[in-house]
C-alpha cells in the first residue's frame, strides 16, 4: 500500500505507523503539501490535516481514509462517501501513542501553570 501521512508534526505517530506498516511504502508530508501529494496515495492519514473534497478527488486510487485518533472533523465525509471510500479512525484507547501524548500534553500544561502560577495569584486577589 501507498500510504501518506498527511503531517510530521507528531514523529512518534510517524515511528508507529512505519514500524506497524513494515512492508508498506510509507510517505509523509507538511500539511501544506498534502493537495500536491495526496494523488499517489492509497491511504491517506490526515493527522491534523484537513482532507477536502478536491485533496479525495485528486486521489484516483484511492481506497482508505484512516485517522490516527479519534477526530475526523477535518475530513469532508460526504465526499469520501462519494467515491466510496472508507473514512475510519481508532479509539483513543486503542491507539497505541495516546497514552504517551496524552501524558506529554498534561506535564506541558502543568508547567505553563506553574510558571505563571505566582502572576495568576496576584491578578486574582486584584
Amino acid at each position: 500500500m501507498r500510504v501518506l501521512i498527511c503531517d510530521d508534526m507528531f514523529p512518534a505517530m510517524i515511528e508507529v505507523v512505519n514500524r506497524m506498516l513494515p512492508e508498506d511504502d510509507v510517505h509523509v508530508c507538511r500539511q501544506a503539501e498534502v493537495a500536491a501529494e495526496a494523488s499517489w496515495a492509497e491511504v491517506l492519514i490526515p493527522a491534523m490535516a484537513g482532507i477536502n473534497s478536491e485533496i479525495i478527488n485528486s486521489a484516483p486510487d484511492l481506497l482508505l481514509i484512516q485517522q490516527f485518533g479519534v477526530g475526523l472533523e477535518g475530513v469532508d465525509i460526504p465526499a469520501a462517501t462519494a467515491r466510496g471510500i472508507p473514512v475510519a479512525n481508532v479509539p483513543g484507547h486503542q491507539a497505541p501513542i495516546h497514552a504517551e501524548c496524552t501524558a506529554e500534553g498534561g506535564v506541558f500544561l502543568m508547567m505553563a501553570c506553574a510558571r505563571l502560577f505566582k502572576t495568576a495569584q496576584k491578578r486574582l486577589a486584584q
